[in-house]
C-alpha cells in the first residue's frame, strides 16, 4: 500500500494492482469495468469521477 489518498484511476490505469484502504482488486485490462475507469488506456489517469466530473478518492 502507498501512503495517501489517490483516486481510483491513478491507482489503476497506472499501477493497476489495487486500490482503497481495503485493496480492493482494479479491474483487468480490457474489460468493460477497465475502459470505464480508464478511458484513455493503461498508463493515463482519466480526470475525474465519470458521472460527476470531480476526483473521487477512497
Amino acid at each position: 500500500p502507498l501512503p495517501g489518498r489517490y483516486r481510483v484511476d491513478m491507482c489503476c490505469c497506472t499501477v493497476g494492482a489495487a486500490w482503497g484502504v481495503d485493496c480492493e482488486a482494479c479491474p483487468k485490462p480490457n474489460t468493460p469495468e477497465f475502459k470505464t475507469i480508464c478511458p484513455r488506456g493503461p498508463g493515463i489517469a482519466n480526470r475525474g469521477d465519470i458521472l460527476t466530473g470531480r476526483p473521487f478518492y477512497k
